[in-house]
This record gives C-alpha cells, structure tokens and sequence, in this order.
C-alpha cells in the first residue's frame, strides 16, 4: 500500500494521546532544510524476512533531522533507539528465500516535512495514519 511508505526517523512505541501536545513541541523546535533522498538499493534480510530499499548514501540533512529529533525527545523524557540510524522503506515482510543486496535503478523521494504517525496493527499489515506533519525550510 503506497500510503504505507514511509521511514521511520524516531520509534516511540505506544505513546498516550496526551503527550502529543508535548511530542508537537519537540517537533516545532527541529531546524532542518528540505533535502533529496535517492534509493538505489534493495536489501532482504534473510533471518527476518525483510525486503527493505534503502539510499546508497544518507544526506548529512537526514542525519541532522533524526540527530534533532532524539536529542530533543531525550531532552524531555522520552526513550530513544541507541541503534545507529539506517533509512530503509519496508516493501514487504516476511519474505522467503535467500538474502539480497543488490542495486536498483534510483528513486528520488524528495523530502520536505516530517510527521507524527501512528501505527494501527490490522490482520493482515498496520495502517499508518499521519497526526501532524512538520515542513522543513
């Protein structure tokens, strides 16, 4: 499903309703540019099943938008990831058969905001519903 297609930049997990008004702060405060991310590689992970397209390089505004984001939520409480961060998009789960790294012809996703989203498990995948969306400069 297209609307599906996102990366995450911060995981919160289940997060009360009535934290968003703090978590639209933290988000106010994020300083970052619009910027262009090229995906041009495929990637499965053959223990998880996972397909994933991922950029063969991370702009430096990415990394500073996500960097922004976790000092800001660290900042006023919130749990962070301490994996280092890897843009992805999940194409597909659950995929059988052997691991794949191979390149793709590029994708440009040019990027000028960033959002909440929630995650609303389903039977068959989650369905992500954007609560509010941020532009960058």
């Amino acid at each position: 499903m297209p609307d599906n297609l996102h990366i995450t930049l911060a995981f919160l997990g289940n997060i009360k309703h009535d934290l968003l008004p703090a978590l639209s702060e933290i988000a106010l405060n994020i300083q970052s540019s619009r910027f262009e991310l090229v995906f041009e590689q495929l990637v499965k992970k053959s223990k998880s099943g996972m397909l994933w397209l991922v950029p063969r390089q991370c702009p430096e505004q990415l990394l500073n938008l996500v960097g922004g984001l976790n000092l800001n939520l660290q900042n006023c409480g919130f749990p962070t990831d301490s994996r280092i961060f890897k843009p992805h998009v999940t194409l597909a789960r659950k995929v059988c058969g052997r691991a794949i790294n191979r390149y793709c012809s590029p994708i440009l996703w040019v990027v000028g905001s960033f959002s909440l989203v929630e995650s609303l498990p389903g039977v068959a995948s989650s369905r992500y519903v954007i609560l509010r969306s941020w532009p960058l400069s």
